[in-house]
């Protein structure tokens, strides 16, 4: 997943729904669901949606919603 962002991940969270949210220095939230190609061994994800520049600040962390 480094590959999808610029600079450092700080922060990733997995939804219930297996649904990966990355935040990263680059000020960029990503989201991610395992492809269906992946494997135990080597596991592999593709992209579902990037946001550029996703706050006006640093973001230090990203989680799901546990009611939402």
């Amino acid at each position: 997943m480094s590959s999808y962002h610029d600079r450092t991940i700080f922060s990733v969270h997995w939804s219930r729904e297996g649904i990966i949210a990355t935040r990263a220095a680059d000020d960029a939230i990503r989201l991610f669901s395992e492809s269906e190609d992946s494997s135990v061994d080597e596991p592999s994800y593709r992209l579902l949606l990037k946001k550029e520049k996703a706050h006006a600040m640093d973001i230090n962390s990203v989680q799901w919603s546990p009611t939402g």
